[in-house]
């Protein structure tokens, strides 16, 4: 072997390595054709960065001591309403109801919605709701909500307001004055916060 041929030698097998290994390469993952078309299909489970919380009412701590959703109608039984409210909520055009309510430290916490049908106003049955109240000589409280009413008799707390087609109710009551109206104006921040009350129309 000549000494041109001797220096072209180690170029030659480092050329044949190359090929070999494109053609491995070649043979396994193709002409990269199938991952673009990969790439441009949707994917079919997309990742969120977050999971949207789409509830009215905020979630309440403690024993669960009621919970339901549904029509009017399932609230007629149980007396979770007194038979004047049930007559208002009828009257009111209410299709849906939705309830919680807890027991945590002593103090009962309750947060419902009212979802009043489309073509009523929802302003009617929160005006009957807290002239209920108003009639059975529950003071007005005053509150950092101006569309908020808030009304107490004793350690006992009901507040309602609008959000859109639903009336929002907030109570609460226990034995220790100061613990409920704690318990109370906390809940209804959250909720504030959670589902703003609409303003009242004049």
């Amino acid at each position: 072997m000549s000494a041109r041929a001797r220096r072209a030698a180690p170029v030659v097998a480092v050329l044949a390595l190359l090929a070999a290994v494109s053609g491995v390469t070649w043979a396994v993952w193709g002409d990269g054709s199938r991952f673009e078309k990969t790439m441009q299909a949707a994917d079919p489970t997309p990742r969120l960065p977050y999971l949207v919380d789409t509830n009215v009412l905020v979630k309440l701590t403690g024993q669960v001591v009621f919970d339901r959703d549904g029509p009017v109608e399932r609230f007629a039984r149980g007396n979770v309403l007194t038979p004047a409210e049930m007559e208002i909520v009828r009257e009111g055009g209410v299709t849906e109801v939705e309830a919680t309510i807890t027991l945590d430290e002593g103090v009962t916490l309750g947060l419902w919605r009212f979802g009043v049908q489309h073509g009523d106003s929802p302003w009617g049955l929160f005006g009957a709701l807290d002239g209920l109240y108003a009639a059975g000589q529950h003071e007005l409280v005053k509150t950092s909500h101006p569309d908020v009413l808030l009304r107490r008799s004793g350690n006992t707390f009901h507040a309602h307001y609008v959000r859109g087609q639903d009336v929002l109710r907030i109570e609460g009551y226990g034995d220790n004055g100061d613990a409920v109206t704690a318990r109370v104006m906390s809940l209804l921040d959250r909720q504030i916060e959670r589902s703003p009350a609409d303003e009242q129309p004049i």
